[in-house]
């Protein structure tokens, strides 16, 4: 169903679009952004940090009618699309490419830049970290069900985010996200708001 308020490229009247990341410490960075997000709307600072737990899993995606927005092509709209607390602009792109029959698009992650995974511009052939993927339509993706799973610890306070991620091997990863890396003019954005 549509968003009460919209997503970074769907409009609150629109269908809604299926997001991901090409990349897990960009999916953590979202992760942690809208984490913050959750804890700005609480009354009273948690006695103790929130812990949750969640799923990561991979899935191919494949279009004939895809774009790649991180494409030099779309270089002088880097800054615009990234806007951290506005999706004005980004929204009226994703209505065009819903309109021109886009199945599938990759672009870069605001997030993840404010996170510092990566600085804009963009640079083509640096890895897919930073960079998420959105879906209209389930025709793009390529699996009927989730290639991998890991397991994500997620301790959530108000100053900060720490994920323990359970790799295949058994192995562990630990990202930390600080508050103050999301922070614009002294607030977490709200931009779907």
């Amino acid at each position: 169903p549509p968003l009460k308020y919209g997503s970074r490229f769907g409009r609150s009247f629109e269908p809604s679009l299926f997001y991901g990341a090409m990349s897990i410490p960009t999916a953590l960075a979202e992760t942690a952004f809208y984490r913050f997000v959750f804890t700005s709307h609480v009354s009273a600072p948690f006695k103790r940090p929130l812990t949750t737990l969640h799923t990561v899993f991979t899935a191919r995606f494949r279009s004939s009618h895809g774009v790649r927005l991180q494409a030099p092509e779309w270089q002088d709209l880097q800054e615009t699309l990234t806007n951290p607390v506005s999706y004005r602009e980004s929204q009226a792109l994703g209505s065009d490419l819903r309109q021109c029959g886009a199945e599938a698009f990759q672009f870069l992650s605001a997030r993840a830049l404010q996170a510092g995974l990566y600085q804009l511009p963009w640079q083509t052939g640096r890895g897919m970290d930073g960079l998420n993927v959105a879906l209209f339509s389930p025709r793009a993706l390529r699996d009927t069900a989730p290639r991998s799973y890991h397991k994500l610890i997620v301790a959530t306070s108000d100053q900060q985010v720490s994920m323990s991620l359970t790799l295949a091997d058994g192995s562990k990863q630990v990202h930390n996200f600080g508050r103050e890396a999301f922070l614009v003019e002294g607030a977490i954005p709200q931009p779907a708001l």
